[in-house]
């Protein structure tokens, strides 16, 4: 057997490499196309984390043009946070103590 053999074709070492990184079953044109412009969007907003980068490309490419306008128009993104974890509060010892963010425990000294 010779070494041009034991050698993956690039389609082959292309597809594996890109396994864990393609979920969503995206094509090799597909792939090319979300790094190319998350890099693009990384270059237009260089505080842009990289993994929000892909989850955008993501969202916006998996969801139909007419959701994605009406989040924009509506600005849905800008509602308030709805799970009670998100609004604040004390925890103690990873237990809880109060919701109220001001509701604070008195420090003894």
């Amino acid at each position: 057997m010779s070494i041009i053999e034991e050698i993956p074709s690039i389609d082959d070492e292309f597809e594996r490499c890109n396994r864990t990184l393609n979920a969503k079953g995206l094509s090799k044109e597909d792939i090319e196309l979300r790094d190319k412009q998350t890099q693009l969007m990384i270059q237009m907003y260089p505080g842009l984390n990289p993994l929000h980068a892909d989850m955008i490309w993501n969202y916006v490419h998996f969801t139909s043009k007419d959701e994605v306008r009406k989040v924009i128009d509506e600005g849905l993104w800008e509602n308030k946070p709805s799970g009670k974890y998100q609004n604040g509060g004390i925890v103690r010892d990873a237990v809880t103590v109060s919701d109220e963010p001001n509701d604070l425990p008195e420090i003894k000294e």
